[in-house]
């Protein structure tokens, strides 16, 4: 019996160079109000969208209230659970509702495509001792977390090879990527060509890659950013998919819906 199609929301927010535009409070007000209309079954965040553990924690017992399945993947800016002097650590996490259970997928391992020169490196290693955890479920789909520049464990332009046999085989696993980012990447053809292999069909089956990108309105380093079509994407089976805009950004968050057959 065929599966009916997975309602996918993607949300991401303005930032005005290190910091997000809208308060934390704000944001999390928009993650739940998206919820109640637009009642995704999957709702990516892009990164840094939730301020702290507690502001997660609320998210988490308003997700209890909602009244259908669903699963809310985002960011946590400020965790709690930090090292002295290390005040900006940020991790993955999931909500899944209506229950209100979290996950944590981990923390960032590595950014650049130089600190991932080997799967012998320190950064292969340290995504390598997190892949247990990067793994959730959703529904009857298997989900991995890989968190902004982590898509550098794969490395190349044409032709794009992961670095880590242990990351390959945990990401080709999964029915699911999910990849939010605090930025939007440079190097459009090189994050296609990502893009497409982390969605490739596994053993005959489909397989989603979805990204979302917050955009920068300083206009400090890459000029005033605008949101573009880029700025979220979903790739199935290694093909980009359409989506509607709901919300277009001129109210400090863009929000885009994609219907995908899995």
């Amino acid at each position: 019996m065929a599966r009916e199609p997975i309602e996918i929301g993607t949300l991401s927010f303005a930032k005005n160079g290190l910091r997000m535009e809208l308060p934390a409070e704000r944001r999390v007000e928009i993650i739940l109000g998206c919820i109640q209309l637009y009642r995704p079954s999957l709702l990516v965040t892009a990164g840094y969208a939730i301020d702290t553990i507690q502001h997660l924690t609320d998210l988490s017992r308003s997700v209890r209230r909602i009244d259908h399945s669903l699963a809310v993947v985002a960011e946590v800016h400020h965790e709690t659970a930090v090292k002295l002097g290390d005040p900006t650590k940020h991790a993955l996490w999931m909500i899944s509702g209506p229950s209100g259970s979290l996950h944590r997928f981990g923390s960032q391992a590595f950014g650049m495509a130089e600190e991932v020169p080997s799967k012998e490196c320190g950064a292969a290693t340290k995504l390598r001792l997190q892949l247990p955890d990067r793994i959730a479920r959703f529904d009857d789909y298997t989900l991995f977390g890989l968190i902004c520049g982590e898509i550098n464990i794969l490395q190349g332009r044409h032709n794009p090879r992961f670095v880590c046999p242990d990351a390959k085989a945990a990401i080709r696993s999964a029915d699911i990527i999910v990849s939010p980012t605090h930025d939007r990447m440079g190097n459009g053809g090189t994050l296609r060509a990502k893009r497409a292999v982390l969605s490739a069909k596994h053993k005959g089956r489909d397989r989603v890659y979805i990204s979302c990108s917050n955009w920068d309105v300083s206009g400090s380093e890459r000029g005033r950013q605008r949101p573009s079509r880029t700025l979220h994407t979903v790739y199935r089976s290694g093909e980009p998919m359409l989506f509607r805009e709901l919300a277009n950004g001129a109210d400090g968050f863009v929000y885009r819906r994609w219907q995908i057959e899995l």
